[in-house]
């Protein structure tokens, strides 16, 4: 289940860079929604591998995207840059959840 929904994040994540603006966003989160149920179910190469494509995406492929982004930012507005960003942080969090639960050394994550 776990290599299913790694290679469904990465296909999502290499999607997201040809989606015109806007549906690009809603392409990221459904590929890190699936990272994220691949990460906590043990696979993280392809999480990292997903990740790591969605933000170069964001960054390099959606100019739109990423300007619409910083603008809100600097205008005082964070929650377009949270809703930019905060996906690739989920996965990431739910790497260092299973890391933590593999290790079993953590106390504060119950198993």
């Amino acid at each position: 289940m776990a290599k299913g929904f790694g290679i469904a994040a990465l296909v999502l994540a290499i999607l997201s860079m040809f989606s015109p603006y806007g549906i690009n966003f809603a392409v990221i989160w459904v590929g890190m929604i699936c990272a994220t149920v691949a990460a906590l179910n043990g696979d993280r190469g392809l999480t990292i591998a997903s990740v790591v494509i969605a933000f170069a995406g964001l960054l390099l492929f959606a100019p739109v995207t990423l300007a619409a982004i910083v603008n809100a930012a600097h205008m005082g507005d964070y929650a377009g840059l949270v809703f930019g960003f905060a996906p690739m942080g989920i996965a990431i969090v739910a790497l260092v959840i299973d890391a933590a639960r593999r290790s079993g050394k953590d106390s504060t994550i119950a198993s």
